[in-house]
């Protein structure tokens, strides 16, 4: 049977729906790859959601002269040499594919902590790659608004008059989101930490669970 590292290598094949009995059979008793499973088939349904955009006119033309300022592809040798005839660019494989596993890779990953590159250095093929995509929010992104959301709604019944009825009924979302709080700051700290990743997706899961249960009328009327 597959432990958790060698079922993550084959994630892709199970996703797609290849036939894999040992990645199954794992995957019938492990909790953690079930709830993998199920998140990344979700944003996989939701990026099929997404409306499509036809790339601006140079994309290919700024994607190669990137690549090859990081080494990534060779400078052409006509433009090595002076006076030699100058072909019109166009598209290269390699960009193409590069591109493909971009937008592939982007769709079925985690969505990760991101710091603010400096203005001064020049753009990276990636860079240049990501920002002719549609800024729409990550699935992570609107999951999260529609935490906040129901969060918003259920704070909106009128709170217990007893005080001890009022920190009983706010306590488990308090305590969800100390551990919410404390998850991203060490991912904020540790952006490569799998684990505190996978940790902070299953709170976010509990929370859900939490407003739930605080938005059904007999929580309700038992805290009221």
């Amino acid at each position: 049977m597959l432990d958790c590292e060698q079922f993550r290598r084959v994630t892709g094949a199970v996703l797609e729906g290849e036939s894999h009995p040992e990645a199954y059979a794992h995957l019938a008793t492990c909790p953690r790859c079930q709830l993998r499973v199920e998140e990344l088939g979700a944003v996989a349904r939701a990026a099929r959601t997404l409306p499509l955009r036809e790339p601006s006119d140079g994309l290919w033309e700024r994607l190669e002269a990137a690549a090859q300022r990081e080494g990534l592809w060779p400078q052409p040798w006509w433009q090595g040499s002076r006076g030699s005839i100058v072909l019109p660019a166009r598209p290269a494989f390699a960009a193409v594919l590069a591109m493909t596993l971009l937008l592939a890779g982007g769709l079925v990953s985690y969505s990760s902590l991101e710091l603010p590159v400096p203005q001064s250095f020049q753009a990276s093929a990636f860079e240049v790659a990501r920002g002719e995509l549609v800024q729409e929010p990550s699935y992570g992104a609107r999951y999260k608004l529609h935490l906040e959301q129901v969060q918003d709604s259920v704070l909106a019944e009128p709170a217990p008059e007893e005080s001890h009825l009022r920190e009983l009924a706010d306590r488990p979302l308090k305590t969800v989101d100390r551990c919410i709080e404390q998850t991203e700051l060490r991912l904020a700290e540790y952006p490569e930490d799998e684990l505190a990743r996978e940790e902070l997706h299953r709170l976010y899961r509990q929370k859900a669970v939490v407003l739930q249960a605080m938005s059904d009328p007999v929580w309700l009327d038992v805290s009221h």
